[in-house]
């Protein structure tokens, strides 16, 4: 290969970590919405712009600890565009992360000395940026508001390292620190990191304008502010101990999946042994500092500014969340947070390297960086696809809410029912769902009547066991064999006096079938069990026996197939 055509190549695959996540979202995504995207304050405004009820103040309503105004414009946006399409935002998530990425790529130009190496380090900040075992963030629509305020600041980051007139940079840092406060509560972290670049360059009176911006910016912020108490319970009364396991395990969030069985080890021991690199650099910079190598010191601060956006987010969120224990500092929508320390680290290594005089290639260092990723790839993508299988059920339930209000399983979705079931049917019938609700209890109304699709749906009502206080017990399996993966749904019907199959309940997924992938050769389908508890008064008086059925539903056409078996319920 010549010189010219590597040179051309590199870069294509320095960006090549970006492609994986994008195939995760066309393979695995779900066209559903879930938990804070049902809020009142989320939900609730595309139903208020339909009614002309749309007012400022619902733009910047408190959402937990966060003041979402650029988020839910991009929500309106992006709904009033695509009818709600989960797609659109997982896309524009890809998008948003992509633009990072050359953030990240233009820092690194800046540094002339790093030019033969910049592809190999933004190769390795993109297996950061893109890594998949951030299933929440690449299939859950409301990733959106998590990754937009490090784009924000990085924004920011480039604009202070660029060649523009001093007060027009200070004023589009500015602006681009305020819309980060009020995307996601760590947008404020902008404020005391990029002053760190005005105190560098010894701006003080960009500065003093600087701390009053960041003053205003608060004021406004906390104005009515209300600490939220999650239902009454509240994260921010940890222990030290868990304070400081909370803090490194959020640091060491991205590699959760790399040893299976051990994630929250994993975790501290990855956080701890980054701390640590962090705190080498940071002697190496104060070294430099005081030798007066002003060079050295340009040329990493950028660095330990974008690690520093990590390691205060792993503070805030010891801070607030702590309390509610170790495992809820490995939730996968945290790593578009704590990622930024191992970026920064990745950069400042060859810094370190040259400082220390270690002669040991910095391409070398790479090899546990890599072999982490690869070690975490097999559990994050079992995650994607357990997520996956969760989106699907989200939408049965979505789907079935018209003639199933009472669902039990809606609590899965949203926590408060009452609001999901209203928002739902507004929003579906402004054509925000789809497919729309289910209109009619009667099965019969959505039977799949093209072959190809009835072929693709197999299962069985295997058993029906009658269990204690009058209930009766079904279990059985289905599969998607053209998905060669569990079925969406599952309902069960009972056969009323004219003959209609009406729909009474929803059964639960994701029970273990071993002798389903055996039967099919697929290990796929191991999880393809269901199981439900039926009352017995949840049918008709009247009617005795009663015939049973159970129907596997396509959430994707709205349309479902009867399994095979029955069970006749004799009273």
């Amino acid at each position: 290969m010549s010189r010219s055509t590597w040179d051309w190549l590199r870069w294509p695959l320095a960006f090549s970590p970006a492609l994986l996540p994008l195939a995760m979202i066309i393979h695995w995504g779900v066209d559903t919405h879930y938990w804070d995207e049902w809020d009142p304050g989320i939900a609730g405004l595309f139903i208020k712009l339909q009614y002309h009820q749309l007012a400022f103040a619902d733009l910047v309503a408190q959402h937990n600890e966060h003041r979402m105004l650029l988020p839910r414009l991009l929500f309106l946006l992006l709904s009033t565009l695509t009818h709600w399409n989960n797609f659109a935002y997982l896309i524009c998530i890809w998008l948003i992360v992509t633009a990072i990425s050359a953030a990240i790529l233009q820092i690194l130009c800046r540094d002339t000395d790093l030019t033969p190496k910049t592809w190999v380090i933004w190769f390795l900040c993109n297996l950061m940026l893109f890594t998949p075992n951030q299933d929440q963030t690449w299939l859950w629509g409301f990733g959106l508001p998590n990754v937009l305020p490090g784009l924000l600041f990085l924004a920011a980051v480039v604009t202070a390292l660029g060649a523009i007139p001093p007060w027009r940079r200070l004023l589009i840092m500015i602006l681009l620190a305020s819309a980060a406060t009020f995307t996601n509560g760590n947008g404020l972290l902008c404020w005391p990191l990029l002053a760190i670049f005005l105190a560098f360059s010894k701006s003080w009176p960009q500065l003093l304008i600087w701390i009053a911006a960041a003053g205003l910016n608060l004021s406004l912020y906390f104005h009515h502010y209300v600490t939220p108490t999650f239902g009454g319970v509240t994260g921010d009364h940890g222990t030290p101990d868990q304070i400081i396991a909370y803090f490194l395990a959020f640091l060491g969030n991205p590699f959760s999946t790399a040893i299976p069985g051990f994630p929250e080890t994993v975790c501290i021991m990855s956080g701890l042994a980054m701390l640590i690199l962090f705190l080498i650099a940071a002697l190496c910079f104060l070294r430099a500092w005081h030798a007066r190598r002003q060079e050295f010191c340009v040329r990493t601060l950028p660095w330990f500014v974008v690690a520093g956006f990590g390691l205060l987010n792993a503070f805030l969120a010891a801070r607030s969340r702590a309390g509610f224990g170790i495992r809820q500092a490995l939730e996968t929508r945290y790593v578009c947070s704590s990622l930024y320390l191992p970026v920064g680290l990745i950069a400042l290594v060859p810094f370190i390297c040259r400082d220390l005089r270690l002669r040991v290639s910095c391409c070398l260092l790479a090899v546990p960086l890599i072999a982490l990723q690869a070690l975490s790839f097999p559990g994050a993508l079992g995650a994607c696809r357990k997520w996956s299988d969760s989106q699907r059920a989200v939408k049965a339930a979505i789907l079935l809410i018209h003639v199933l209000p009472g669902n039990p399983q809606l609590v899965k979705v949203f926590p408060a029912p009452s609001i999901l079931v209203d928002e739902a049917e507004q929003l579906s019938a402004m054509q925000y769902l789809h497919p729309p609700l289910i209109a009619d209890p009667n099965a019969n109304l959505i039977r799949q009547s093209d072959p190809f699709a009835t072929a693709d749906l197999r299962g069985r009502l295997q058993a029906g066991v009658p269990d204690f206080a009058n209930t009766i017990r079904l279990v059985g399996w289905a599969i998607s064999q053209n998905s060669q993966r569990p079925a969406d749904a599952v309902f069960i019907t009972y056969e009323n006096a004219r003959g209609q199959s009406i729909i009474c309940a929803m059964a639960e997924m994701g029970l273990k079938s071993p002798s389903v992938a055996e039967d099919f050769h697929n290990r796929d389908y191991l999880w393809s069990g269901w199981q439900i508890q039926l009352p017995v008064t949840l049918f008709p008086a009247d009617l005795n026996p009663i015939r049973l059925r159970a129907w596997a539903l396509d959430t994707g056409t709205a349309r479902a197939v009867p399994l095979d078996g029955s069970y006749w319920l004799q009273r």
